[in-house]
């Protein structure tokens, strides 16, 4: 039993390791040949940072122009959001 068991894991551990890595539908359409999964996570990490920066900017200007107390806590914890967001 113990002898099945283990060389069922070596198989299945072995055909994990020698598949191509399948691409998405989304992958497909933008290009099958050039874009991967890699290349569209990077994108999305390259818009987030873009992203959270605005973000960053916006609220600066909004606390700058605002005297109420609970709107500039509100901008601050906005940019806040935005940055800790931008990092995961």
């Amino acid at each position: 039993m113990k002898k099945t068991f283990l060389c069922l894991s070596v198989i299945l551990l072995i055909g994990c390791s020698t598949t191509v890595p399948q691409r998405t539908k989304l992958t497909e359409q933008l290009s099958p040949e050039d874009v991967t999964a890699f290349d569209i996570r990077v994108r999305l990490n390259n818009y987030a940072t873009f992203l959270s920066s605005r973000i960053e900017k916006a609220a600066d200007e909004i606390a700058s122009k605002s005297e109420d107390p609970l709107i500039r806590e509100n901008a601050l914890l906005w940019k806040m959001n935005a940055i800790l967001t931008s990092l995961f």
